[in-house]
Parts: C-alpha cells; structure tokens; sequence
C-alpha cells in the first residue's frame, strides 16, 4: 500500500538527534493583508537558526534567517507585499550549539489582499 505517514515522526525519535517543538513561536499579525509580519519564538540555548518561508505546493520562498542566534526571544520582521494571496508555512529550526538537541515550529501563515 502507500507509505506510512507516521516514519517521518518514528524515524525522528529513534535517530541520533533530540527534536523537541518550540512551545512560544508565533507570527503577528496573522492573517495579514499589507506591509509587514513579525515572527516571534523563544529558544532554549544558543545555536545555528534557519528559519524559512515556504508555500503550499513545498516550494521555499525564503530564507529569512540563517545563522547563529543567542538563546531567549528572537524577532523576525518580513515584509509581505511580494506575496499573493495565499497560505504559508513559517518553518523554524535550530541546532544546539555543542549537542544534538533540534528545536522545529512550523507556524501557518495566511496573507490576505
């Protein structure tokens, strides 16, 4: 028959790394119908970020973060005039510096025109 749709999440827990959610990520406003959205989230500890828009057919529409970011509250500001209408997904993830831990939120975003 077809694949099952939960080895993504088993595969994730029995592998070498540690994957937990980030409980506090949000983007404001949302839906959003003009100028800019801000993405909010809390990380734990310290370590390597990306965090990327993508549309619904798997396409990545954009980087918007790439790099080494400090623990606590991190703030994206993202301008959306050049998005149609549509529904998006905000996909966070973060390595631990020094360890295996990842940290992932996946966030819906709707814009509106």
């Amino acid at each position: 028959e077809g694949e099952d749709p939960c080895q993504p999440i088993q595969n994730a827990i029995t592998s070498a790394h540690t994957e937990y959610l980030l409980p506090s990520a949000s983007i404001i406003p949302n839906p959003v119908a003009s100028g800019k959205a801000l993405i909010s989230y809390t990380l734990p500890s310290a370590g390597m970020v990306t965090v990327e828009l993508w549309n619904m057919l798997g396409q990545r529409i954009n980087t918007l973060v790439n790099g080494f970011q400090a623990s606590g509250e991190q703030h994206v500001d993202f301008s959306i005039e050049d998005l149609p209408t549509g529904l998006y997904i905000c996909r966070i993830h973060s390595t631990n510096e020094g360890s295996m831990v990842r940290n992932l939120a996946t966030i819906r975003l709707s814009v509106i025109r």
